[in-house]
Protein backbone atom coordinates (compact mmCIF):
# COMPACT_ATOMS: atom_id res chain seq x y z
CA UNK A 1 0.00 0.00 0.00
CA UNK A 2 3.12 2.09 0.44
CA UNK A 3 4.41 1.78 -2.71
CA UNK A 4 0.62 2.74 -4.40
CA UNK A 5 1.01 5.82 -1.98
CA UNK A 6 4.31 7.18 -3.55
CA UNK A 7 3.25 6.42 -7.16
CA UNK A 8 0.20 8.74 -6.36
CA UNK A 9 1.82 11.55 -5.07
CA UNK A 10 4.48 11.04 -8.04
CA UNK A 11 1.93 11.01 -10.36
CA UNK A 12 2.61 14.18 -12.83
CA UNK A 13 -0.68 16.69 -13.23
CA UNK A 14 -0.08 18.57 -16.28
CA UNK A 15 -3.85 19.96 -16.09
CA UNK A 16 -2.98 21.16 -12.59
CA UNK A 17 0.22 23.18 -13.61
CA UNK A 18 -1.79 24.39 -16.98
CA UNK A 19 -4.47 25.58 -14.56
CA UNK A 20 -1.94 27.51 -11.83
CA UNK A 21 -0.35 29.17 -14.98
CA UNK A 22 -3.67 30.67 -16.33
CA UNK A 23 -3.62 31.77 -12.29
CA UNK A 24 -0.34 33.23 -11.87
CA UNK A 25 -0.73 35.16 -15.37
CA UNK A 26 -4.13 36.49 -14.52
CA UNK A 27 -3.03 38.11 -11.38
CA UNK A 28 0.32 39.40 -12.58
CA UNK A 29 -1.56 40.85 -15.30
CA UNK A 30 -3.70 42.70 -13.00
CA UNK A 31 -1.48 43.91 -10.68
CA UNK A 32 0.75 45.72 -14.14
CA UNK A 33 -2.23 46.96 -14.82
CA UNK A 34 -5.95 46.21 -13.58
CA UNK A 35 -7.27 47.58 -16.93
CA UNK A 36 -5.71 44.88 -18.97
CA UNK A 37 -7.62 42.29 -17.19
CA UNK A 38 -10.00 43.80 -14.70
CA UNK A 39 -11.03 40.76 -13.36
CA UNK A 40 -7.13 38.79 -12.64
CA UNK A 41 -7.54 38.86 -9.37
CA UNK A 42 -10.01 35.86 -9.61
CA UNK A 43 -6.50 34.27 -10.15
CA UNK A 44 -6.54 33.66 -5.93
CA UNK A 45 -9.69 31.75 -6.07
CA UNK A 46 -8.38 29.53 -8.85
CA UNK A 47 -5.32 28.99 -6.38
CA UNK A 48 -7.30 28.31 -3.60
CA UNK A 49 -9.21 25.77 -5.22
CA UNK A 50 -6.18 23.75 -6.75
CA UNK A 51 -4.65 23.99 -2.91
CA UNK A 52 -7.77 22.29 -1.78
CA UNK A 53 -7.71 19.92 -3.94
CA UNK A 54 -4.11 18.75 -3.61
CA UNK A 55 -3.85 18.64 0.44
CA UNK A 56 -7.10 17.25 0.50
CA UNK A 57 -5.81 14.30 -1.72
CA UNK A 58 -2.84 14.16 -0.13
CA UNK A 59 -4.07 13.63 3.10
CA UNK A 60 -7.09 11.19 2.29
CA UNK A 61 -4.83 9.42 0.16
CA UNK A 62 -2.16 8.94 3.46
CA UNK A 63 -5.18 8.28 5.75
CA UNK A 64 -6.56 5.61 3.48
CA UNK A 65 -3.23 2.97 3.94
CA UNK A 66 -3.07 4.16 7.51
CA UNK A 67 0.23 6.39 7.05
CA UNK A 68 -0.66 9.95 7.75
CA UNK A 69 0.61 11.94 9.91
CA UNK A 70 0.22 15.21 11.36
CA UNK A 71 3.18 16.11 12.83
CA UNK A 72 4.90 14.84 9.10
CA UNK A 73 2.07 16.58 7.00
CA UNK A 74 3.75 19.65 9.14
CA UNK A 75 6.79 19.42 8.71
CA UNK A 76 6.49 19.03 4.79
CA UNK A 77 4.11 22.16 4.81
CA UNK A 78 7.17 24.45 6.43
CA UNK A 79 9.88 22.81 4.37
CA UNK A 80 7.78 23.62 1.12
CA UNK A 81 6.38 27.21 2.32
CA UNK A 82 9.17 29.21 4.78
CA UNK A 83 12.56 28.88 2.34
CA UNK A 84 11.16 30.40 -0.28
CA UNK A 85 8.72 32.26 1.95
CA UNK A 86 11.92 33.23 4.25
CA UNK A 87 13.92 34.23 1.37
CA UNK A 88 11.27 36.91 -0.19
CA UNK A 89 10.73 38.79 2.95
CA UNK A 90 14.91 38.90 3.00
CA UNK A 91 15.01 40.57 -0.03
CA UNK A 92 12.27 42.83 0.85
CA UNK A 93 13.72 43.87 4.05
CA UNK A 94 17.17 44.43 2.30
CA UNK A 95 15.40 46.56 -0.27
CA UNK A 96 13.23 48.57 2.19
CA UNK A 97 16.66 49.50 4.26
CA UNK A 98 17.53 51.61 1.48
CA UNK A 99 14.45 52.70 -0.46
CA UNK A 100 11.39 53.39 2.09
CA UNK A 101 10.73 56.01 5.16
CA UNK A 102 10.72 54.54 8.60
CA UNK A 103 7.56 54.70 9.50
CA UNK A 104 7.10 52.35 6.01
CA UNK A 105 9.98 50.20 6.94
CA UNK A 106 8.31 49.74 10.37
CA UNK A 107 5.15 48.47 8.71
CA UNK A 108 6.88 46.37 5.81
CA UNK A 109 8.62 44.55 9.75
CA UNK A 110 5.47 43.99 11.22
CA UNK A 111 4.14 42.18 8.01
CA UNK A 112 7.05 40.37 7.77
CA UNK A 113 7.19 38.85 10.98
CA UNK A 114 3.47 38.21 10.68
CA UNK A 115 3.79 36.88 7.07
CA UNK A 116 6.17 34.34 8.82
CA UNK A 117 3.67 32.94 11.01
CA UNK A 118 1.13 32.51 8.89
CA UNK A 119 -1.17 35.56 10.11
CA UNK A 120 -0.57 38.85 7.60
CA UNK A 121 -4.09 38.48 6.55
CA UNK A 122 -4.94 39.53 9.84
CA UNK A 123 -2.27 42.53 9.74
CA UNK A 124 -3.14 43.72 6.58
CA UNK A 125 -7.10 43.80 7.04
CA UNK A 126 -6.76 45.53 10.24
CA UNK A 127 -4.02 48.07 8.60
CA UNK A 128 -5.40 48.57 5.38
CA UNK A 129 -8.85 47.80 5.10
CA UNK A 130 -10.45 47.14 1.63
CA UNK A 131 -7.76 45.54 -0.69
CA UNK A 132 -7.90 47.44 -3.34
CA UNK A 133 -7.25 51.00 -1.45
CA UNK A 134 -5.20 53.17 -2.46
CA UNK A 135 -2.86 53.19 -0.04
CA UNK A 136 -2.87 49.08 0.13
CA UNK A 137 -0.51 49.41 -3.08
CA UNK A 138 2.49 50.23 -0.47
CA UNK A 139 2.59 47.58 1.18
CA UNK A 140 4.94 45.42 -0.07
CA UNK A 141 3.93 42.13 1.17
CA UNK A 142 0.98 42.31 0.60
CA UNK A 143 0.15 39.60 -1.55
CA UNK A 144 1.00 36.83 1.61
CA UNK A 145 -2.32 37.55 2.57
CA UNK A 146 -3.72 34.57 0.36
CA UNK A 147 -0.58 32.45 1.99
CA UNK A 148 -1.95 33.05 5.37
CA UNK A 149 -5.15 31.90 4.62
CA UNK A 150 -3.93 28.79 3.18
CA UNK A 151 -1.47 28.28 5.83
CA UNK A 152 -4.77 28.03 8.42
CA UNK A 153 -6.60 26.33 6.75
CA UNK A 154 -3.43 23.50 6.61
CA UNK A 155 -4.07 24.08 10.24
CA UNK A 156 -7.29 23.25 10.69
CA UNK A 157 -8.38 21.02 7.79
CA UNK A 158 -6.02 17.87 8.61
CA UNK A 159 -7.49 17.52 12.19
CA UNK A 160 -10.81 17.88 10.54
CA UNK A 161 -10.65 15.67 7.98
CA UNK A 162 -9.16 12.91 9.91
CA UNK A 163 -11.97 13.34 12.58
CA UNK A 164 -14.50 12.80 9.66
CA UNK A 165 -12.76 9.71 8.23
CA UNK A 166 -12.55 7.92 11.38
CA UNK A 167 -16.44 9.06 12.61
CA UNK A 168 -18.38 9.06 9.94
CA UNK A 169 -16.91 7.61 6.58
CA UNK A 170 -19.70 6.53 4.99
CA UNK A 171 -21.14 9.69 4.18
CA UNK A 172 -18.17 11.68 3.71
CA UNK A 173 -18.32 13.09 0.71
CA UNK A 174 -22.30 14.62 1.55
CA UNK A 175 -20.75 15.94 4.72
CA UNK A 176 -18.26 17.87 2.97
CA UNK A 177 -20.45 19.48 0.49
CA UNK A 178 -22.80 20.34 3.16
CA UNK A 179 -19.90 22.15 4.59
CA UNK A 180 -18.80 23.63 1.63
CA UNK A 181 -22.71 25.26 1.05
CA UNK A 182 -22.89 26.03 4.42
CA UNK A 183 -19.15 28.09 3.91
CA UNK A 184 -20.62 29.55 0.89
CA UNK A 185 -23.43 30.98 2.17
CA UNK A 186 -21.54 32.39 5.41
CA UNK A 187 -19.31 34.25 3.21
CA UNK A 188 -22.06 35.41 1.14
CA UNK A 189 -23.42 36.93 4.19
CA UNK A 190 -20.63 38.33 5.27
CA UNK A 191 -19.34 39.86 2.01
CA UNK A 192 -22.84 42.32 2.11
CA UNK A 193 -21.67 43.54 5.69
CA UNK A 194 -17.96 42.95 6.45
CA UNK A 195 -16.16 43.00 2.73
CA UNK A 196 -12.72 44.13 3.71
CA UNK A 197 -12.98 41.11 6.81
CA UNK A 198 -14.35 39.04 4.02
CA UNK A 199 -11.87 39.43 1.49
CA UNK A 200 -8.79 38.67 3.80
CA UNK A 201 -9.81 35.98 6.63
CA UNK A 202 -10.27 32.10 6.15
CA UNK A 203 -14.08 31.52 7.61
CA UNK A 204 -15.32 33.26 4.28
CA UNK A 205 -12.59 31.51 1.85
CA UNK A 206 -13.07 28.61 3.54
CA UNK A 207 -15.64 27.30 0.59
CA UNK A 208 -13.17 27.62 -2.27
CA UNK A 209 -10.56 25.85 -0.57
CA UNK A 210 -13.30 22.81 0.17
CA UNK A 211 -14.60 22.75 -3.50
CA UNK A 212 -11.08 21.31 -4.21
CA UNK A 213 -11.47 19.16 -1.65
CA UNK A 214 -14.87 18.00 -2.23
Amino acid sequence: MAGDLTNMQKQYRADIDGLRAIAVLSVVIHHMSDTFLPGGFVGVDIFFVISGFLITSQIYGEIKVGVFSIRSFYKRRINRIVPALAAMIFICLFVGIFLLSPADMVRLTSSASLSLIGVSNFYFWKEYGNYFAADSSEAILLHTWSLGVEEQFYFIWPVFLLLLIRLISRNLLYILMAVVLISFLVSEYAVGRFASASYYLLPTRFFELMIGGV
